[in-house]
């Protein structure tokens, strides 16, 4: 093969381990180690590229950026020019990023999030102060992904900012200053926006405000927009108390499933009590309450705790079926259908060791070693939350960024490992 082709391959491997790697990201079947190869096998493809220099990136990269196939190569294409090319290419991406069509600037956005080149950060805040309120938050959002927010982007002006930069800057998840929980945070707290009260409400948590447990509540309450977050945050964060007040949507057909993704975070005996009996459902609410009760007691519903085809799987007779129906598959839809009656007779036995309080996680206590344990060792589909209740648990001090290559997640996880033994059961 000539170098022509090597470069090709490079290119088109690069493209499909991409779309790979990212839907790993979100993967109930991958942990940590499968994405961590799987990443290597994307990297070499990457440095294939990178090491060519700038005639590759003339020849190969830039048409792709001209006309790309797919969002993968678009990523891959910006992540190469700005691994491998010389000064000019932060101003040229960033340009081509600005001008992308709608739907494609997240392409290079990705890139932005996860190209090591020195001194990215740099150039990111200076492009964050030009006044486009949709620029800047795009800007905000990768900056945040890098946890290179300053401080100074703390404080009144947030109230006037765009709501995507808002959110991305309330999601930096450090302790934010107490000015702005005395003169922002209760705003935004009561924002029109959901997405900027839930962000709210979880700034507020990371920095013990009483405010944002208020408004976490009233949200499950008056059932708002952004219920499912509040309903993750109190599972989280909460006592047995607001557990107790997830439990009736699961009879609420709009609210079922998200309440059974946050009392799998709950570590509450009664929420495992309430999964069991929500296995009896049709296969994709049985999945969620299997997931969500496997969170909780640690048993692994394979071999006889798993149906093997169920009949809600089958294919529907033509004239029942829903034409308007999104076919693309979702991550849950790979769970295991729970068998509730194998599982019923072992949780029978099992449930005798554990204890009504405090919280467990893949049948251990909830402590900080066994939030590390599940995010070394976890499915890829609940690391974001997890990481979410790490920041909330350390008030701030500790992140996981849980879409980052796998180097920056080594190092964050270094630090964690070193910490956690201190972090408390319970907020």
């Amino acid at each position: 093969m000539d170098m022509a082709g090597i470069y090709e391959e490079h290119l088109n491997e690069a493209c499909f381990l991409w779309w790979r790697w990212e839907g790993a990201l979100r993967s109930e079947r991958h942990d940590m180690r499968a994405v961590v190869a799987l990443e290597g096998r994307l990297l070499a493809h990457l440095d294939g590229l990178v090491v060519g220099g700038e005639p590759v990136i003339q020849e190969f990269v830039k048409p792709v950026l001209e006309v790309p196939e797919t969002r993968e190569h678009l990523s891959v294409a910006a992540f190469v020019w700005l691994a491998g090319s010389g000064q000019d290419a932060v101003s040229e991406v960033f340009q081509m990023w600005r001008s992308a069509p709608e739907g494609l600037e997240s392409a290079y956005q990705r890139a932005l999030e996860l190209c090591g080149r020195p001194g990215l950060e740099k150039a990111l805040l200076a492009g964050a102060v030009d006044g486009d309120g949709e620029w800047n938050a795009r800007v905000l959002e990768v900056l945040a992904f890098r946890g290179a927010i300053p401080n100074d982007f703390w404080g009144p002006q947030l109230l006037n900012a765009d709501a995507r930069a808002q959110v991305a800057v309330l999601r930096a998840l450090r302790p934010p200053p107490g000015k702005l929980l005395e003169d922002v945070l209760r705003r935004l707290l009561a924002h029109e926006e959901p997405e900027i009260r839930l962000a709210a409400m979880e700034a507020g948590l990371v920095a013990g405000s009483h405010a944002a447990w208020d408004a976490c509540r009233q949200e499950v309450r008056r059932r708002g927009e952004a219920l499912r977050g509040a309903l993750v945050l109190l599972a989280l964060c909460g006592d047995e108390k607001d557990v107790v007040g997830i439990l009736p949507l699961l009879g609420e057909v709009a609210w079922r499933e998200g309440a059974l993704w946050a009392l799998g975070f709950s570590g509450r005996m009664l929420a495992a009590d309430s999964c069991l009996e929500m296995m009896r459902q049709p296969a994709r609410v049985a999945r969620l309450a299997g997931e969500a009760f496997s969170s909780i007691t640690g048993l692994a519903l394979d071999g006889g705790y798993a149906l093997a085809t169920p009949d809600e799987d089958a294919l529907p007779p033509l004239e029942e079926e829903d034409l308007d129906a999104d076919l693309v598959p979702k991550p849950e839809d790979g769970l295991p259908v729970p068998a509730p009656e194998a599982t019923a007779r072992w949780w029978s036995q099992a449930r005798k060791g554990f204890s009504t309080r405090g919280r467990w996680l893949r049948g251990q206590p909830a402590n900080g070693g066994a939030l590390l344990d599940v995010l070394e060792h976890g499915a890829m589909r609940r690391r974001r939350t997890h990481a979410l209740e790490l920041a909330l648990r350390s008030k701030g001090a500790l992140h996981l960024q849980a879409r980052a290559f796998s180097d920056r997640q080594r190092r964050e996880l270094e630090r964690i490992r070193s910490a956690c033994v201190r972090l408390p059961v319970a907020l």
